[in-house]
């Protein structure tokens, strides 16, 4: 897609729902060996965090949720085991989710639920993001300050409502931050490390969403 929103919503949502459908449980337990296996190595090479990237419509952000895979508890069991597996072995583990995909009819049923079942996992952050890239392009990338607004608020609420979790707010959230957050949110700046190096030192030049 070139455009930065969809102009058929709708049909994307029912386009991933038939791409995730002929995955069963035994293509599960495949993908998450593979998982383990590249965490392995992540581990064997000194990483010490692992992220689980499950947003912006990759598939496990599909498979993550049952409004658009049913069988969505069995890999967010497996999620759990590999979080634990981690833990076990000194490592801290993040899942970036997307707080919206774009689509207004879809994220207007069921979006809180599953945001808390996802809070609900045994892992050290979770990473909120938003946006799915068939969908809305400016979610994953805010650079209207009104979505930024948006996005921050939305993490905050989630912040309030799981106390006991840790989150990420990331896109855009070290240069819109103009009041404390709570203490239980952390500050993603990858993308503007990864286009400056020294960005902490020269914020002025960070991603330009290119």
């Amino acid at each position: 897609m070139k455009n930065f929103v969809s102009r058929a919503s709708a049909d994307e949502i029912s386009r991933y729902r038939e791409k995730v459908r002929p995955i069963g449980v035994y293509d599960i337990e495949r993908f998450f060996c593979a998982v383990q296996a590249g965490g392995d190595l992540a581990i064997k090479a000194g990483f010490g965090h692992i992220q689980l990237h499950a947003a912006h419509g990759y598939l496990l952000s599909l498979l993550i949720d049952r409004r658009i895979y049913p069988q969505a508890d069995v890999v967010l069991a497996a999620v759990a085991d590999w979080a634990a597996r981690c833990a076990s072995c000194g490592i801290e583990t993040s899942i970036r989710v997307s707080l919206r995909t774009g689509d207004t009819a879809f994220d207007a049923t069921g979006r809180e639920a599953f945001l808390d079942q996802i809070a609900s996992l045994p892992v050290g952050y979770v990473d909120l993001s938003s946006g799915f890239y068939e969908i809305d392009k400016r979610l994953i990338y805010p650079s209207l300050a009104s979505i930024v607004k948006q996005r921050r608020e939305e993490t905050v609420a989630m912040a309030n409502r799981h106390k006991h979790r840790k989150f990420i707010f990331s896109g855009k959230a070290l240069t819109t931050i103009k009041s404390n957050l709570p203490c239980n949110i952390d500050v993603g700046i990858c993308r503007d490390l990864i286009a400056n190096p020294n960005y902490l030192r020269d914020k002025d030049h960070g991603c330009n969403n290119a």
